[in-house]
């Protein structure tokens, strides 16, 4: 809303397509290969060590590292194999339906608000506060899932998630309410959606974790497909700003209900080998 005056709607898509492609020499310069995937090449100690110096710079000698599992190829059909087939079904429901809400808020939730009264340049302020709340809720999430658990902390995040949602369309008339709401959404929807990038990134083994992320991502635009035609189609239906929101409420609970599934199964599943593991031993 601001540039858009200055350098009109093919500035802001050439400065759009311009500032990642800048970001390509940083990221080949900085971001370091998985432990993992270094570990099942075969990679160089000192290869290892030097990233583990970086990522634990306290340990005077580097570990060894021993990996349980084989490199393999990573046809689509292994996201389907033995324990990882419901978990891949449930990751992709996750996706689908956080990354529609995602998608039809930051599509039209500017020209809902300006529907109701707002002007443009506010509708796009307060919207702002969606992707401000994505970015803030991305970091304290991540620490949150570090220190409670991937699962609980991100059924929860959607959960209250739902709840902001619903406050967004009855403080539509309260400024001040409808921002907090507005960055309430952001912080557990938006914010969520890149702590389940992380868990999608764990839950699968080294050879096909790229083709399970992926694969997630791509049923994920799927939904950010139908949630952008769905709000298009919801306004030509005149439903109310407070209708069209409380209706986002229900695939944020869909998306808790598909994580805490998922970690609910990991758990059994942890505890199953344990047991299996003992008795082994016995």
């Amino acid at each position: 809303a601001q540039v858009l005056p200055v350098i009109g709607w093919r500035g802001a898509l050439c400065l759009g397509g311009i500032l990642p492609l800048l970001l390509v020499p940083v990221l080949h310069w900085k971001l370091a290969e998985s432990l993992r995937f270094l570990v099942l090449c075969n990679r160089s100690p000192e290869a290892v060590a030097a990233i583990v110096a970086k990522i634990a710079p306290q340990l005077k000698t580097p570990p060894t590292f021993v990996v349980e599992e084989q490199r393999i190829k990573s046809p689509i059909r292994e996201l389907f194999r033995d324990q990882l087939a419901a978990g891949t079904l449930l990751l992709w429901v996750c996706f689908f339906n956080s990354l529609l809400i995602v998608y039809l808020l930051s599509s039209w939730l500017p020209t809902l608000l300006n529907n109701i009264g707002a002007s443009l340049s506010r509708a796009s302020a307060v919207s702002a506060m969606f992707m401000l709340g994505g970015t803030v809720g991305a970091v304290i999430l991540g620490h949150l899932m570090d220190r409670f658990g991937s699962y609980r902390t991100l059924a929860l995040s959607y959960v209250f998630g739902a709840g902001f949602v619903v406050l967004c369309g009855f403080n539509t008339g309260q400024l001040g309410m409808l921002v907090l709401s507005v960055f309430g959404v952001g912080f557990c929807i938006s914010g969520g959606q890149v702590g389940g990038n992380a868990l999608s990134a764990a839950f699968y083994p080294t050879g096909n974790r790229s083709t399970g992320v992926s694969w997630a991502n791509a049923v994920g635009r799927c939904g950010s497909i139908v949630g952008s035609l769905s709000g298009g189609w919801m306004m030509s239906m005149d439903m109310g700003i407070q209708t069209i929101l409380s209706i986002l409420a229900v695939p944020a609970l869909i998306s808790a209900l598909a994580i805490a599934t998922l970690g609910y199964r990991q758990k059994r599943a942890s505890r199953y080998a344990g047991i299996k593991a003992y008795s082994s031993a016995s």
